[in-house]
């Protein structure tokens, strides 16, 4: 996923892989992409990157395994809602490195999840912050960056992220949710420029701006907000996301 303008992305371009840490490698694949994913950094290169896909395709040999490579990403997004980038990153790397029969498994699976965290956000924000940040992060990222069967970007995620920003704009919103939700702008807003009608989006835009109106969140936060406008305004012609094709 890359935005010009605000470096946001990586490129796919493989190189030598590394191990951070520069461990040895584990016997089993599992263990070692769980050692990966807690040391690496929000800001990890290419290098980096390259190595941890390529433990984690590596562990993808059932579908048991492919459930503990998911949950390992996952629970790291629980943990940090930015990390949701990277693990959208691998995630979908895997289902276009993947064979079409484990591919498609992987990413049911993911989808299983994320459908799931979407139905209970309610429940999720009240009883962990947290995790209701991580979940709504990766279930933008993944919309950024997974396609459908045919190439196509995979719409039916649409209604979902709608609703999950509008959470994240709504009166009982904090500071964090508020920055949450301009970093998903980021990288959502073109596709939902494409996807959505112009009358929802007016009323998502104008809550952004009501935000910015009437001084709710911090300075920082309002400055990113006001670049979610300008994305509005621009139809996000310098923000877009490169989405991950099967090989």
């Amino acid at each position: 996923m890359t935005s010009k303008g605000r470096a946001r992305g990586r490129g796919m371009t493989p190189e030598q892989p590394v191990r951070p840490g520069g461990g040895q490698s584990l016997k089993d694949p599992v263990d070692e992409l769980n050692i990966l994913v807690k040391d690496l950094s929000l800001s990890a290169d290419e290098r980096e990157m390259v190595s941890v896909r390529e433990v984690a395709l590596k562990a993808c040999t059932s579908e048991e395994k492919m459930e503990k490579v998911f949950e390992s990403l996952y629970q790291r997004c629980y943990e940090d809602w930015r990390f949701s980038l990277c693990a959208a990153n691998i995630s979908c790397q895997v289902i276009a490195s993947c064979d079409a029969e484990h591919g498609k498994a992987f990413r049911n699976l993911f989808l299983k999840r994320v459908q799931s965290d979407f139905k209970n956000k309610d429940k999720l924000r009240t009883e962990s912050h947290q995790k209701f940040l991580g979940a709504a992060s990766f279930l933008c990222q993944i919309y950024c960056q997974l396609l459908d069967e045919s190439g196509s970007p995979f719409t039916p995620l649409t209604e979902s992220v709608m609703e999950i920003l509008e959470l994240l704009l709504d009166d009982k919103a904090t500071d964090v949710e508020m920055h949450c939700a301009a970093e998903q702008f980021f990288v959502v807003g073109k596709t939902l420029q494409a996807s959505v009608e112009k009358i929802r989006l007016t009323g998502l835009r104008n809550k952004v701006k009501d935000k910015i109106i009437h001084a709710v969140g911090s300075k920082e936060v309002r400055t990113e907000l006001i670049k979610v406008i300008e994305g509005f305004a621009s139809e996000w012609k310098h923000f877009q996301c490169e989405r991950i094709m099967k090989k």
